[in-house]
């Protein structure tokens, strides 16, 4: 066999020792809770200073393969647990080596939240938001006998009924609404008031 064909086959074959080797070098392990030592699926394990990682599987389980030879230095991290590193990890000449992970649970710090002492009235004096009708809006709104009870109904928030011309602010009952007629408090304005109150007596 002529010279330069022997040493491209020499070649040829270190190469394919030394990528055996490299693809065969390899660190796995088990992520687990310290304390109850339940596996932590989805945790991250990074080795430090390179591209190379992976995450835990289900039981736990993980595998970080066709490492170059080296010493490194492995990263678990996953929400709610502390960050813990493992230094000094050597892998050589196609070796699996084994490295474990027991994380330690870890609050997760909140953004400070101060509560100060405040105060509001349920009651207050003055109306907060006032509602007009024309004599003219009364006039054209559909309903019985130009009735101005009737016709309040078609204002935001009160609610009433066909059948009585009774009607209730913001989910009140009737008899909490007061009604003046020229500053003079009327009390159940209503013609036939036991049969429904049908008819206001405001004209």
């Amino acid at each position: 066999m002529p010279s330069s064909l022997k040493i491209n086959f020499l070649l040829l074959l270190v190469l394919g020792f030394f990528n055996v080797a490299l693809a065969a070098n390899e660190i796995k392990g088990v992520v687990s809770d310290k304390k109850s030592g339940e596996p932590l699926p989805g945790t991250n394990i990074i080795v430090v200073g390179t591209q190379a990682g992976a995450a835990a599987g289900p039981d736990g389980r993980f595998i970080i393969s066709k490492l170059p030879d080296g010493v490194y230095t492995l990263q678990a991290s996953i929400l709610g647990y502390e960050r813990k590193r493992i230094e000094g990890v050597a892998v050589n000449d196609g070796a699996t080596v084994e490295v474990n992970f027991e994380l330690t649970v870890e609050a997760i710090p909140l953004d400070e939240v101060i509560v100060t002492p405040g105060h509001f009235s349920m009651m207050q004096k003055g109306v907060t938001v006032k509602q007009t009708l024309k004599p003219d809006d009364i006039r054209s709104f559909p309903q019985l006998g130009e009735d101005v009870y009737r016709a309040v109904t078609r204002l935001p928030g009160l609610t009433g009924s066909d059948f009585s011309s009774k009607f209730s602010v913001r989910g009140g009952e009737q008899e909490e609404v007061l009604v003046l007629l020229d500053g003079l408090e009327l009390y159940d304005p209503f013609h036939l008031k036991d049969l429904t109150g049908s008819v206001s007596v405001i004209d």
